[in-house]
């Protein structure tokens, strides 16, 4: 069972210096990374020209990748429960939230099946490295919130999900916790499996 705890000091990029495990991590996922950062929802959505179409899209492929994984790690809560509280990390309900508005709405017609596929980690450390991952993601949200704010409101399009985002400091404080592995072997070369499968079964679903 794993027992470190997370430790909130406020850090930044450098102070991790150039083979820390998250340097290990960029690299190791980069390719499939710079894949899905050509998902074409997400490129239309930061221009700020999406129609309803490509934000139901998005909501739906989004809430697909993030049900799988998001069940994957409730797999490993009481593992987990000394490193990070996952109940920060749980967006797919919010997800589902925005999904019901269009459903009983006139843009119902664009969602398609919004089924969940199947997905599992190996270990606990491996359940780490998805976390990192999706709580990566959501930081993204604000990029993207703050594109599409005035055409949310505008459209009034329900946004309890983007509007909601990995604190600064709390991504920060995510990645001091994962350095607490470093040079630990195998424990951190599951890690780095984790998040290559998460970003692999990311680019499956949406792409």
């Amino acid at each position: 069972m794993m027992v470190r705890g997370l430790n909130t000091m406020l850090v930044t990029d450098t102070d991790f210096g150039e083979v820390s495990l998250r340097k290990r991590l960029q690299k190791s996922t980069h390719d499939v990374h710079e894949q899905l950062n050509q998902w074409p929802l997400v490129s239309i959505l930061i221009t700020g020209a999406a129609n309803v179409e490509h934000y139901a899209g998005f909501l739906r492929h989004t809430f697909n990748y993030r049900s799988a994984c998001e069940a994957a790690l409730s797999a490993f809560k009481s593992e987990l429960q000394d490193i990070v509280d996952l109940h920060k990390y749980e967006y797919a309900p919010l997800l589902r939230l925005d999904l019901n508005c269009f459903v009983q709405s006139d843009a119902s017609e664009f969602l398609g099946d919004a089924t969940t596929a199947n997905f599992a980690y190996a270990n606990s450390y491996q359940a780490l490295g998805g976390l990192y991952v999706l709580a990566g993601s959501s930081n993204g949200n604000r990029q993207i919130f703050k594109a599409m704010s005035s055409q949310i409101d505008d459209e009034k399009w329900p946004c309890q999900y983007l509007s909601r985002s990995t604190d600064a400091q709390e991504w920060r404080s995510f990645c001091e916790c994962l350095e607490e592995f470093k040079d630990s072997g195998e424990p951190e070369d599951e890690i780095v499996q984790g998040a290559r499968n998460t970003f692999a079964a990311i680019a499956e679903i949406i792409l």
